[in-house]
């Protein structure tokens, strides 16, 4: 995968030394995303091939975070400004930077349709707030819907397109929002990024803050058994942990009627696209 990059631009490890935005976007196409070094591995090949690819991330990611350890968090904000630097503003860029359009629009569509029935379930929102907007698909989903929407996104780059099309765009981290009166808090592939048990925790209460009483929250990613990481780069740093159902019923036992849905129809796709089970959760 042949990455877009800018030499001049310098990026900070936070290790005490400086590299070039090329060099960032080399080890993150090469290492967080895990798709080229992966499909190199024969083994994750067949996984692939059989429909077992979950299990085999899994299964992964479980023996990195318990036994061989060592892994150490990334530095958000350094990482998603030289994602989105390099990423063309689509959908399909929001999986990975050369990710397959067609199975990008499957992946949005399988949540999508989840979504609806949920929201037919809840009854539609008024005020959305999205976490994480990206390239925008969910600020122009709940739009389409008639919605008023607000989105939050840690990159600046990505903040400056979003503008361009919606009028009212945040940027900051989640943890640190300060926002309220929302019906509706849609957080869809986004929460896993935050690697930082704190800044988890302050993300939660920041949500909480923002939803109005007998408001609704949506989360899209993976909620195994056991929380466990599953995005490593070269440097062992670590830009996904998937938090078991036990940890966010923990978190989130002030809330009403929590409750997650399995998206089956992403598991009949064999492709690599991110963990998109929904958590339901009332205010």
């Amino acid at each position: 995968m042949t990455a877009r990059t800018t030499d001049v631009d310098i990026c900070s490890t936070g290790r005490g030394w400086r590299v070039p935005k090329s060099c960032y976007i080399a080890a993150m196409n090469s290492g967080f995303s895990d798709a080229d070094r992966l499909k190199r591995s024969a083994l994750a090949a067949v996984a692939l091939r059989m429909g077992w690819w979950r299990g085999f991330k899994l299964a992964r990611g479980y023996w990195r975070t318990y036994i061989r350890k060592g892994y150490l968090p990334y530095e958000p904000s350094l990482w998603w400004e030289a994602y989105h630097s390099a990423a063309d503003g689509s959908d399909a860029s929001t999986i990975e930077l050369s990710a397959d359009p067609l199975v990008s629009q499957y992946h949005y569509a399988t949540i999508e349709t989840l979504i609806l029935r949920v929201l037919h379930t809840y009854g539609m929102p008024q005020r959305v707030l999205d976490l994480g907007s990206g390239a925008g698909h969910w600020l122009n989903f709940y739009q389409r819907l008639g919605c008023e929407v607000t989105g939050v996104e840690l990159s600046s780059e990505a903040a400056r397109r979003l503008r361009e099309r919606f009028s009212q765009i945040e940027q900051c981290h989640i943890a640190d929002m300060e926002l309220s009166g929302f019906d509706l808090v849609n957080a869809i592939g986004v929460m896993f990024h935050i690697v930082d048990d704190d800044a988890h925790r302050r993300a939660i209460s920041a949500i909480g803050q923002a939803i109005k009483p007998g408001g609704l929250l949506i989360v899209g990613g993976g909620f195994p058994l056991i929380s466990v990481n599953v995005q490593f780069d070269e440097d062992s740093q670590v830009n996904k942990r998937l938090r078991s159902r036990r940890y966010w019923r923990q978190e989130l036992e002030s809330w009403m009627d929590v409750r997650f849905i399995r998206n089956r129809a992403a598991r009949e796709i064999h492709a690599i696209v991110p963990e998109s089970d929904l958590l339901i959760a009332i205010r």
